[in-house]
């Protein structure tokens, strides 16, 4: 989990939301959440993830974040984890003028639709963010500190033997599935 934390650590970098906002977060998935957990330890002041998915928005607020489908809102600090087109463009939406917006989620396409002129008019900041250059040490520090604490998100674990069952589970990608682990060490 130390990757995915890297991430969200380098997203959260790249937007430098060290203004005394609060920073939107987009996707309540595990990036998503990862994020959240990592401003939160940093010290950002507030988080609010946004989120269209019902079991997912319970879980993070769970986790003590405020949450939103989306509520008209601006953002000047904005990250989009979800790694869809309707995300960056909510994303887009949520972001006050002037404001930042990292992208940390591919698409997995090669274009998405991108109103270039609001972009300019608003003056907008967009940031892509891939992988996790230089940070490791600091998200492992997160990590040893127990001020982000990823295992939160594990929401299934397996013994090497049933791996079968895990890797179904973790296909079926249903809302209440995080993170599946499998764990070698309790095979019998």
């Amino acid at each position: 989990m130390i990757e995915p934390l890297a991430v969200a650590y380098r997203g959260l970098q790249r937007l430098s939301p060290n203004s005394g906002r609060p920073v939107a977060i987009v996707g309540a998935g595990t990036i998503g959440l990862l994020c959240a957990m990592t401003a939160r330890a940093l010290g950002t002041d507030g988080v609010v993830m946004v989120e269209r998915c019902e079991a997912r928005r319970e879980f993070a607020v769970s986790l003590g974040f405020d949450v939103t489908v989306y509520s008209g809102e601006r953002y000047r600090h904005v990250i989009d984890t979800t790694g869809t087109t309707s995300g960056t463009a909510a994303a887009l939406d949520l972001t006050a003028d002037g404001g930042r917006v990292v992208i940390l989620g591919l698409c997995g396409q090669p274009t998405a639709p991108l109103d270039i002129d609001s972009l300019v008019l608003r003056d907008l900041t967009l940031i892509g963010s891939l992988g996790s250059p230089g940070v490791w040490p600091h998200a492992i520090e997160l990590v040893a500190t127990r001020q982000v604490q990823p295992s939160a998100l594990i929401s299934h674990h397996y013994t090497l033997a049933q791996a079968p069952d895990a890797f179904t589970l973790a296909a079926a990608a249903t809302p209440t599935t995080r993170k599946v682990v499998l764990n070698p060490q309790q095979d019998p």
